[in-house]
């Protein structure tokens, strides 16, 4: 159960569980969304409480309708959900391959909409659409980790791909093509 995974995390000192299964976030048919919305709100803001208690946090990770899902798609209404409950154990993910597929890149708003979630931000997927290596879109990536440098957010961010058959020499030269980036934008 997710108390069980959150007083693991207490003792294991693991500062943040993510939330992303696109399986756990479908509305049945039958259930209206404000229904879906409240029992959410409500089973959310209780996971905080315990979560805070046990000094984690769970970050909702918004996932995109191509995954199979129709419930927080999109960063906006993952920014938006984590501030309707308001409790310091329920924060937030920015998966740069959500945003890509939302295509929220491209709307004027998403830096100022990224600038005024950053208290609640607390974790960071380098992904792409599909979960295909990453960073691809390095111009996305640039552009938000200069945001979040800007902003001096100083928590996690991981790369999120599928795993392939040479996943270990992948990852590898994923991460440090990641790593160049950082360093590049951090000017060392």
């Amino acid at each position: 159960s997710i108390e069980n995974a959150i007083v693991l995390a207490s003792k294991l000192n693991i500062p943040n569980l993510v939330f992303g299964s696109p399986q756990n976030r479908v509305i049945p048919k039958k259930m209206k969304y404000f229904d879906a919305l409240d029992l959410a709100q409500n089973t959310f803001f209780h996971l905080g409480r315990l979560a805070s208690k046990n000094g984690t946090c769970i970050a909702i990770e918004p996932n995109p309708k191509i995954y199979g899902t129709n419930f927080i798609n999109s960063y906006k209404e993952a920014v938006s959900f984590v501030q309707s409950i308001n409790s310091p154990g329920i924060s937030t993910v920015l998966d740069l391959g959500a945003i890509l597929i939302n295509k929220e890149h491209e709307q004027h708003n998403y830096h100022t909409n990224l600038r005024k979630s950053i208290k609640i931000l607390n974790h960071v997927h380098v992904s792409e659409p599909n979960l295909e290596p990453a960073p691809k879109n390095i111009q996305n990536f640039k552009l938000t980790l200069s945001i979040l440098k800007d902003m001096k957010y100083s928590k996690g961010i991981s790369i999120e791909m599928k795993r392939k058959e040479d996943s270990k020499s992948n990852l590898k030269k994923c991460v440090e093509k990641m790593m160049r980036i950082i360093k590049k934008t951090d000017g060392k």
